[in-house]
């Protein structure tokens, strides 16, 4: 009996025992989780719709994961070809993998915390052309068995949960319809130094710059660009009045297409002239996609303006500016703010029967001129229920004698924008026939843009030319949002929303700053303060072309 007893409890103990075994060997367990790290504009390239993709796996669990592959998933929400998969995996090209489908680890993904935890992909997705016009929603999976047909649809990782493997659907819009190429911004060039039988450039200035925008709907294959001149005066009658400078294809400039709305900078493009033409007064301009390679819906856009006034002389005399005296001029001269806002609050309803928008509520001052404008909607999401995201007193001011700096061939200025608020954007969901304050808010974080234009003599006057603005903005989830995210739910939105926050006041304030009536107003300043005293004491006849360098400016001239 006492045999039998000692048998049962030692049984027991065997079996207790067994149960913790098997329940520590499931608890010590990977677990992959993987969310959308960024998400581009898709754009056609090749005969193919490829958007810029980037997924990121995490091994959350308490063991290494053994090598896994990484698949992306399509799901047509509507438009696009009727006979196209409603559904379906794409290819996903990620450089250095040899699968164009799925890339996957080489090694095992140990756990812990991030980084050393986590593996990147980023590539391209890659869709036909049947696509255009639709919206679509991309999700990527991790360990994948995408083109396997008989493993396991959990994966080859056996993990503590299998359900986390993928990511949240996230919206992809690709354009239908044609580009339409335009001469956006130009820098007119520097002067001209005779060097054997040419009169060359002189680039340390940056040499000829233009920018070319694609304003139309679709993106545009590979076009070229000519460069050509025509003569004003200061040659004989047999001289040719005009030329081709230059011819540049697109292959030559790494650029193989351009999406809507896109911005693609030419700069630093070699010019030279011939040694008979010296004492020609001329200008340049720039010619896009002249063989018409690219159809779009309007091609008599693509010739750029006239450059300002060039003049090749063989000897040239310089005047060195310093560094204080412009930059004092310039940043009193362009002093100013800009305001942010198209909600209509504050509120603290959670339902309202009409839009919380408020138009005409944003400005940019600059130089005693005031634009005041309604910034887009943001919505994120299709169908009948969309997410509205709303700008919410955002404001910065910028300029004075101390804000400009010089930053390479460039005069560069700062705009900060105060951040210390909360909710900088309002998140509201439409649901008709009402509206509810249910997504997620956002803070700001960051949002810095460094405006840096090139100076130049246009017209014979000290000036500035080919503004560019660089943006730099982060952000966060708002309170009890921040606090639940994971980094699954707001990686899409996030992204959405710095984007187009980033792409809307980047045009606002490069249009402003090239505004003719600005630039004008700018020109005066210069020509009071810095100017039209060196014209009086050195005798100068005419202004040929400037220059940064380090820490001062130089100005060519003759007499």
């Amino acid at each position: 009996m006492k045999n039998r007893k000692k048998a049962r409890v030692l049984l027991i103990a065997a079996i207790a025992c067994l149960a913790v075994f098997v329940a520590g060997t499931a608890w010590a367990l990977p677990d992959l989780v993987a969310w959308v790290a960024s998400r581009g504009v898709p754009v056609e390239r090749g005969g193919e719709l490829v958007i810029p993709f980037s997924v990121t796996v995490q091994n959350r669990g308490t063991d290494p994961a053994p090598p896994f592959k990484v698949s992306v998933q399509y799901e047509i929400a509507s438009g696009g070809v009727s006979s196209l998969p409603p559904s379906g995996d794409a290819p996903f090209r990620v450089p250095g993998e040899a699968s164009v489908w799925t890339p996957q680890t080489r090694s095992p993904l140990p756990p812990g915390p991030p980084p050393a935890s986590t593996v990147t992909f980023t590539g391209e997705v890659i869709l036909d052309r049947a696509f255009s016009g639709a919206l679509i929603r991309l999700r990527a999976i991790a360990d994948s068995t995408a083109g396997e047909e008989f493993a396991d649809p959990a994966g080859r990782v056996r993990e503590s949960d299998e359900a986390n493997n993928a990511t949240p659907w996230v919206d992809a819009r690709v354009a239908a319809g044609m580009p339409d190429l335009v001469v956006r911004n130009q820098a007119p060039p520097g002067f001209f130094r005779l060097e054997g039988r040419y009169f060359v450039e002189d680039r340390t200035g940056g040499g000829y710059m233009l920018s070319v925008e694609n304003r139309g709907t679709a993106p545009a294959g590979p076009f070229s660009i000519q460069l050509e001149y025509e003569i004003l005066d200061g040659v004989g009658s047999g001289v040719a009045r005009h030329g081709l400078l230059a011819y540049i294809p697109m292959a030559d400039r790494s650029l193989s297409s351009l999406s809507p709305r896109g911005i693609h900078r030419f700069d630093r493009l070699a010019l030279k002239f011939p040694e008979g033409l010296e004492g020609a007064t001329l200008r340049v301009r720039a010619r896009i996609d002249d063989s018409n390679a690219v159809a779009e819906t309007d091609e008599r856009n693509n010739v750029g303006p006239w450059s300002s006034r060039i003049r090749l002389a063989r000897q040239v005399e310089m005047l060195r500016i310093p560094g204080t005296l412009i930059l004092r001029t310039l940043g009193a001269a362009l002093r100013g703010s800009i305001r942010v806002n198209n909600f209509a609050g504050p509120t603290s309803d959670f339902q309202l029967g009409s839009e919380p928008l408020r138009r005409d509520d944003s400005w940019i001052r600059v130089a005693g001129r005031e634009t005041r404008f309604t910034p887009p909607l943001f919505h994120y999401g299709d169908g009948a229920t969309r997410s509205w995201y709303y700008l919410n007193d955002i404001n910065a001011d910028f300029g004075g004698a101390g804000a400009p700096h010089f930053s390479g061939d460039r005069i560069a200025m700062d705009i900060d924008f105060e951040t210390g608020g909360d909710y900088e954007i309002r998140g509201w969901e439409y649901t008709w026939p009402s509206w509810y304050d249910s997504p997620p808010d956002f803070d700001l974080t960051r949002i810095h843009f460094t405006p840096a234009l090139r100076p130049v003599i246009r017209e014979g006057r000290l000036s500035y030319d080919h503004v560019n603005v660089y943006p730099d903005i982060d952000l966060t989830l708002h309170g009890f949002w921040e606090f639940v995210d994971s980094g699954l739910l707001s990686n899409g939105i996030r992204d959405y929303l710095r984007n187009t926050i980033n792409l809307e006041l980047q045009r606002r304030l490069e249009d402003e700053l090239t505004n003719e009536d600005l630039r004008r107003r700018v020109e005066d300043e210069l020509d009071r303060n810095i100017v039209a005293p060196a014209i009086a004491r050195l005798g100068i006849r005419r202004l040929l072309g400037v220059r940064v360098v380090v820490d001062h400016m130089e100005v060519f001239f003759d007499r």
